[in-house]
C-alpha cells in the first residue's frame, strides 16, 4: 500500500496499466501494471513486479497541479490520458533495463536535460509534459473526477 500523506485522502484508486509516452517522440517509454490511485493530493500508481516473489513500487506520483489535460480516448478500447507537467520535479525513466540509469532526467531548473540512452529516447529540450495512458475500467469516470479535483485544489 502507498504511504499517505496526513490530510491525504483516497479517492478512487482500481487496477491498471499504465504507458508513459515521450510527447516529442510518441515512443512508449515504460509500462507498468499495478494500482492507479488518486488522492485529494495526487494521481499515482503503484506497480507490481515479479511472478512469483511480487514487489511493489510507486511507478508514477504527479501532485495534482501539475496536471495539464484529462481526457478519454479510443473507440473499443477507451484509455483515460493525462498529461502532466514534470518541469522541476525528480524524474527519471528507465528505457532500458541493462542500464544502470537510463530515460530522462529533469533539473532542478525546470527543464529537461537532453540524453540519450543506449535502447532509450531522447527528449527536447523543450518539453515539460509527460503522457500517461492508462486501461482502468470505468476511463471516463476516473477523468470526470481527476478534472474535479484539479479544479479544487487550484
Amino acid at each position: 500500500m502507498v504511504i499517505m500523506g496526513k490530510d491525504e485522502k483516497v479517492l478512487l484508486q482500481d487496477a491498471a496499466k499504465a504507458d508513459i509516452i515521450s510527447t516529442i517522440s510518441k515512443e512508449k517509454l515504460e509500462q507498468h501494471k499495478g494500482t492507479l490511485y488518486l488522492t485529494n493530493q495526487r494521481l499515482l500508481m503503484e506497480a507490481v513486479t515479479g511472478f512469483i516473489s511480487k514487489q511493489t513500487s510507486v511507478a508514477l506520483d504527479i501532485p495534482l497541479v501539475n496536471i495539464q489535460n484529462v481526457n478519454v480516448q479510443g473507440l473499443i478500447g477507451k484509455k483515460l490520458v493525462v498529461e502532466a507537467n514534470v518541469a522541476g520535479m525528480d524524474v527519471t525513466m528507465s528505457t532500458d533495463k541493462s542500464a544502470s540509469r537510463g530515460g530522462m532526467d529533469y533539473s532542478s531548473s525546470g527543464g529537461p536535460i537532453e540524453r540519450k540512452v543506449a535502447g532509450g529516447v531522447s527528449m527536447a529540450k523543450s518539453s515539460n509534459l509527460m503522457r500517461i495512458e492508462v486501461s482502468v475500467n470505468n476511463p471516463q469516470g476516473w477523468a470526470s473526477q481527476i478534472l474535479h479535483v484539479v479544479q479544487e485544489t487550484r
